[in-house]
């Protein structure tokens, strides 16, 4: 196992899926920064099988109350 650098605690990516069988959609994060008094991620890649499906990059949060 390597790490390139030291864990900062921020969630890198997830899956999702409706069927156990079928492969699960993969959604990446990364380019963390200061958003909403905290540090969300500024891109995001979802990713199904082999295929880039989106790249959403300037990413912004509104946490409503």
């Amino acid at each position: 196992w390597y790490m390139p650098q030291a864990p900062t605690g921020e969630l890198i990516g997830f899956e999702s899926t409706v069927d156990r069988d079928e492969d699960p959609c993969e959604v990446y994060l990364s380019e963390y920064g200061p958003q909403e008094g905290g540090s969300l991620p500024g891109r995001m890649e979802v990713r199904y099988k082999d295929k880039t499906y989106a790249v959403l990059t300037n990413v912004k949060f509104t946490i409503e109350k």
